[in-house]
């Protein structure tokens, strides 16, 4: 009777796996099971992150996009030069403004300031043509600046674009119509704009201190401006 009752208490106690028990086995597949999904819900979470990501990246690709196709300003300040010596009857100085890209640029002021000199010296110095990608256009202007009094202390300067175009003499001249407000070039090719100046001084050399060019460009163009001085 003793070993009977012994039989069924070991059937009936869960601790050594009796049939009301679960076994040790299952209970750790259990475990495992709530461990994998646990796992799968936090991968599932990381994939909704990186789908964010990516639809984040689209936008900011797009705004760069964009970006790449806006204008930005731009200026280029560089010295200039001898305008024409003394001896000599005139020279044609020349500033050259050239993009490094294919894109179309704009230059909306060529800003020139001349050095100081003798009043008595000075005769004339104008605009004669703009060539635009290798189209030159006549625009004589009238004097840019004047034999002022006490020049010696004064640095003129003009912006040569919108100067009227003279009808008759350079001295006095009557205005015609206008050097163009704003220039737009392609970029394509070497000297892309290109302004032609007439400079005369008898009796002493007359210089360019200093030209500013500015207008807008693409940001991943660069511009420069290049001053071929007179004889």
């Amino acid at each position: 009777m003793a070993l009977a009752v012994a039989c069924v208490s070991g059937l009936l106690n869960p601790a050594e796996g009796g049939a009301q028990g679960i076994p040790a086995h299952d209970a750790s597949m259990t475990s495992q099971h709530s461990t994998i999904q646990g796992q799968l819900a936090a991968i599932a979470t990381q994939l909704g992150q990186l789908d964010s990501i990516q639809l984040q990246l689209t936008q900011l690709e797009a705004i760069a996009a964009k970006v790449a196709d806006l204008y930005v300003p731009f200026k280029v300040e560089i010295a200039g030069g001898l305008c024409d010596s003394g001896p000599s009857p005139s020279s044609n100085p020349e500033i050259v403004i050239d993009s490094d890209g294919t894109d179309t640029f704009v230059v909306t002021s060529i800003l020139i300031k001349r050095a100081l000199m003798n009043p008595v010296d000075f005769m004339f110095l104008s605009v004669n043509t703009v060539r635009i990608n290798g189209t030159s256009f006549d625009t004589r202007t009238g004097n840019l600046f004047g034999p002022i009094g006490g020049e010696f202390g004064v640095l003129q300067s003009a912006d040569i674009l919108g100067m009227p175009v003279r009808q008759t003499s350079i001295v006095d001249p009557m205005p015609g119509g206008n050097v163009p407000q704003q220039i737009v070039a392609s970029g394509a090719g070497a000297e892309d704009i290109k302004v032609r100046l007439f400079c005369r001084s008898d009796d002493q050399d007359m210089s360019l201190a200093t030209v500013l060019v500015a207008g807008w460009k693409k940001p991943a163009d660069t511009i420069s401006a290049s001053y071929v001085p007179g004889n």
